[in-house]
């Protein structure tokens, strides 16, 4: 359903940033960093003149919580970097934040279908929770009723208007009561969310059936029937 061109930025998590940033809409700042454009001797002291610590990296595009971490220390960078340069030409570094909530809206053709945030879980027996918000790596879902999470809604448009796209999920979290995009995710993965609940697995049917009648019928049936 999406344009290629905006599905591709969109996937890119520095590009996006760009241009939600250019845009005026609160996002969590990515910029790109590139193994071969820096010396490997370089590495640790241009990621900390860029970002400083602590810090986050990741692939630039993707991920699903594949590769994401984060570096408190110089030691603990190096050895990062050392690790995903076998496996990445390029990564995106982020400031790490203290997230209080992450929320998870999918939107299509301007309306919000689901809403959800990712509860962390622990991880141990000391209570301590994981600091990815995956639902591939442990954490639950609970649905939240759209009308209650407005501004989130809002920012969730602003972003695929800007973004140019039609079918997407948009992470938005809040820091220090705040809220910011943190990712869009062009392709519409509900694998995880599916598989916590019956529910759960009723409504990702019921957005992808609406996702497809979208390609083959009538969009303007759909948006009188959607409301």
């Amino acid at each position: 359903m999406n344009d290629a061109a905006a599905a591709n930025i969109a996937n890119d998590k520095v590009a996006s940033f760009a241009v939600l940033d250019d845009y005026g809409l609160p996002a969590v700042r990515h910029d790109l960093f590139r193994f071969k454009a820096i010396s490997e001797s370089d590495w640790v002291d241009a990621v900390i003149s860029d970002i400083g610590l602590p810090v986050v990296l990741k692939p630039y595009s993707d991920s699903g919580g594949i590769d994401v971490e984060r570096a408190t220390t110089q030691h603990e960078l190096t050895a990062i970097l050392t690790s995903l340069s076998t496996r990445h030409r390029a990564l995106a570094l982020s400031p790490y934040l203290n997230i209080q909530h992450e929320h998870r809206i999918v939107m299509l053709d301007d309306h919000a279908l689901l809403a959800y945030q990712k509860v962390r879980q622990p991880i141990n027996h000391a209570g301590e929770l994981e600091w990815r918000h995956n639902l591939r790596l442990g954490a639950q879902a609970e649905t939240i009723v759209l009308e209650t999470v407005a501004p989130m809604v809002t920012l969730a448009r602003q972003t695929m208007r800007a973004l140019g796209l039609r079918f997407a999920s948009v992470d938005i979290i809040e820091v220090a009561n705040l809220i910011m995009v943190l990712e869009v995710n062009s392709a519409v993965t509900l694998e995880h969310f599916s598989q916590q609940k019956p529910e759960f697995f009723m409504h990702a049917s019921a957005i992808y059936s609406d996702a497809i009648q979208l390609c083959f019928g009538d969009h303007r049936e759909w948006v009188k029937r959607s409301g």
